[in-house]
């Protein structure tokens, strides 16, 4: 298995030199009659940070995964890839992408660059 977007699999220059990633797994809101925890429709979630990101890797995001868009929403199962919070690669069935985010473009380097990814589940 590798690191995926919507089915895009990740340059390996991305996923291997992340400055931040924050994964967030679905919310506990509350227990069943069994005291079993319930999780939240809304699923996990994944901030990925970058302290610079080159064109081509840009482009990967902006282009290849969004298409421009604001945000993209996938449903295939298992097309999404993502690190979870044991390290380890899963697999999720539905995904929401999300515009990535910038400080500065010096040249062809965008700077700070900020991922947000949910509705994993």
């Amino acid at each position: 298995m590798a690191i995926q977007l919507c089915g895009h699999p990740m340059p390996a220059s991305m996923s291997a030199r992340a400055a931040n990633y924050l994964f967030t797994p679905a919310e506990i809101i509350g227990r069943n009659g069994e005291g079993d925890a319930l999780e939240g429709a809304a699923g996990a979630s994944v901030v990925w940070e970058w302290a610079h990101l080159d064109a081509d890797e840009w482009d990967y995001l902006y282009t290849s995964v969004l298409d421009g868009a604001a945000s993209v929403r996938s449903s295939v199962t298992g097309n999404t890839v993502v690190y979870d919070n044991q390290r380890q690669e899963k697999a999720f069935d539905h995904a929401i992408v999300h515009r990535p985010q910038y400080r500065i473009l010096s040249g062809t380097d965008y700077q700070n660059v900020t991922l947000i990814v949910d509705q994993l589940r």
